[in-house]
């Protein structure tokens, strides 16, 4: 069985081609499983076109390097929410607790200087050291978050503002940790370690309802900044993340149970072929 490569191919636009440049163009699958990439504009996230990608000479390898590219596609799209709910939070200035952010912020620009290391594996050894404090530290504000969670409703009315202040910019510096975990990973090319750093906050704001609205409704009711669009980032990044691992897991069985179907269906046919000149 020859095993040719992967060509993709697509008709771009000129706007398509300056949208792609700019970062704007996101890939997912139809109802089918085609690949579609679909273009957005960065500041509305309008789809404004969806151009078709065709997969020609697909090799009997290719369903773990689909699910892999579709993972990584799909995370891109739940980092850009964190980072722009994250600034949301920021730039609320809440009183006594920018540290937590400012701290998130200075992970990630660790890990912009890493990958500017030359030496190989002094980068290596850099990216490690970045992940592997990020998590710490994100382990450390989900148990604080925890504690605020179930603090809500206790005390004064400032007492009520300034836990609900923190739980805000806690929760936000715990999406920015998982970023760079993310982040530090991928640059390692470790997909399956990255990957796990996202379930892993799936998995936290899941068994902690911070994917239920009315929980984050509660915690926006009792700061003293009232952000609609803050309790609605926060869902969209839980309930987004939620889905998609559970598409991946789905689409990847779902693809490989594809390559080898038509593998059996090609051994059937060589079975047959064999059996054809054996009568003969």
């Amino acid at each position: 069985m020859t095993r040719g490569e992967v060509k993709y191919t697509a008709d771009f636009s000129k706007a398509a081609e300056e949208l792609l440049r700019k970062g704007a163009l996101a890939l997912k699958p139809d109802k089918h499983g085609r690949i579609m990439p679909q273009l957005r504009d960065p500041n509305t996230n309008r789809v404004y076109g969806m151009v078709r990608l065709k997969i020609e000479d697909l090799p009997v390898d290719i369903a773990p390097s689909l699910v892999s590219l579709q993972m990584q596609l799909t995370m891109m799209q739940v980092l850009t929410k964190i980072e722009q709910v994250a600034a949301d939070v920021e730039a609320l200035r809440l009183e006594n607790h920018a540290d937590r952010i400012a701290e998130a912020e200075s992970v990630w620009f660790k890990l912009q200087q890493a990958v500017l290391i030359k030496d190989a594996r002094l980068r290596e050894i850099q990216l490690l050291s970045i992940a592997s404090s990020a998590t710490e530290s994100r382990c450390g504000l989900q148990a604080n978050l925890i504690l605020r969670i179930s603090q809500l409703g206790e005390g004064s009315t400032k007492a009520k503002a300034n836990n609900a202040n923190a739980a805000l910019s806690e929760l936000a510096s715990i999406t920015l940790m998982a970023r760079s975990e993310y982040a530090a990973y991928a640059l390692l090319d470790e997909p399956e370690a990255a990957r796990e750093c996202l379930e892993q906050l799936s998995s936290f704001m899941n068994d902690n309802d911070l994917c239920s609205r009315d929980l984050l409704l509660e915690i926006n009711s009792q700061s003293d900044v009232k952000r609609q669009d803050i309790v609605d980032g926060f869902h969209r990044i839980a309930v987004d993340m939620s889905s998609a691992f559970k598409r991946l897991d789905l689409s990847g069985t779902q693809m490989i149970n594809l390559v080898n179907s038509g593998l059996q269906n090609d051994m059937d046919e060589m079975d047959n072929a064999n059996e054809s000149k054996t009568e003969e």
